[in-house]
């Protein structure tokens, strides 16, 4: 499990819109928030 701490909404919005991230597409994600925000992905990488 990999744990990232991305402070930045424009950040976030590209990290969620990763299907390599999220395991799924996401056609909209939308950041409006300053403050920090916490976001927990899992992958099995062998």
């Amino acid at each position: 499990m990999e744990i990232k701490l991305i402070d930045n909404p424009v950040k976030l919005q590209a990290f969620l819109n990763d299907q390599a991230n999220t395991g799924t597409s996401l056609t909209r994600v939308i950041a409006t928030s300053s403050s920090p925000m916490l976001s927990i992905s899992a992958s099995s990488r062998g």
